[in-house]
């Protein structure tokens, strides 16, 4: 059964025929207890199995930019598995008030999924990091839907092509060839911010990659001036390392690495702070 399939049946197929169990004899009971009962314990199973697989990449010595993306596949199979989440989005809906419909899908679906995750990793390890990391996902989305994607694609379809030797825009450079060959890309997230910073040069003309970047945020009426603000690009860049990156490093014995619960609450609200600032000024 594909992951999610036990859980996802045990609530939303088996759980109702419990109103039926009047009606059904003793020994029926006790099979349907039965029955159901073991296909509780294989979702629980299949829950741990996956936050021990979390834990483990976690763990392993790789780069950020190679860990983050296993660790958000494990985070994707933990929400597909996960029950609770209407009542996770209404707290969510009331706590971010007007930002809520300002997002993206995907970004709310992050958000819910952190709450879930939350609510139950008490009892797997009490160790937080999962609902940092997947909190973190949610500016990285944000950037990459309201800006980035289709920028990348713009650049990407421009004849004859932009270029620029500068070391500082080769991320941009492999990011257009890569999506040019597969459409798709990677740039970091902290990446993404200090192009976004580098705009408040004035010399557009001198950088092509800046000025196409700029003609874009124009189109959609960004206020440019305080988006690229340097002590904003500087806190948001604060908040990537120290949150989604911090989490994502290996927690040994030698080395201990717990998020705790404080460091939860504290994430949500730098979460908030820098969606505000992010969303309010990228415009439309």
């Amino acid at each position: 059964m594909e992951c999610g399939g036990l859980v996802q049946m045990f609530f939303d197929t088996c759980y109702p025929t419990t109103k039926n169990l009047e009606s059904m004899s003793g020994d029926e009971v006790k099979e349907w207890v039965i029955q159901h009962l073991d296909l509780l314990e294989k979702a629980k199973q299949e829950w741990n199995q996956i936050f021990r697989d979390l834990y483990s990449i976690r763990n392993q010595e790789l780069d950020i930019e190679e860990k983050i993306p296993l660790i958000d596949e494990k985070a994707d199979q933990l929400a597909s598995i996960s029950v609770g989440r209407d009542s996770a989005e209404a707290a969510i809906r009331e706590k971010l008030e007007t930002l809520w419909e300002k997002m993206d899908e995907r970004s709310r679906e992050f958000l819910i999924t952190a709450q879930v995750i939350e609510s139950t990793i008490a009892d797997v390890d009490g160790d937080y990091a999962p609902v940092v990391i997947e909190m973190g996902r949610v500016f990285e989305n944000e950037i990459q839907k309201k800006v980035f994607i289709k920028y990348i694609n713009t650049l990407s379809q421009k004849e004859p092509a932009i270029s620029d030797t500068s070391v500082f825009y080769k991320d941009i450079v492999d990011a257009v060839n890569n999506y040019k060959a597969s459409h798709k890309y990677f740039i970091s997230a902290t990446r993404m911010m200090k192009y976004i910073g580098d705009l408040s040069y004035k010399d557009n003309n001198s950088r092509p990659f800046r000025k196409e970047l700029r003609n874009l945020l124009d189109k959609k009426n960004a206020n440019i001036r305080d988006l690229s603000k340097k002590d904003k690009v500087d806190e948001v860049c604060n908040y990537i390392d120290e949150y989604r990156n911090k989490a994502a490093h290996p927690n040994t014995a030698d080395n201990p690495n717990i998020i705790s619960k404080n460091k939860v609450e504290s994430c949500k609200n730098e979460t908030r702070n820098v969606l505000d600032y992010f969303i309010t000024n990228v415009g439309q």
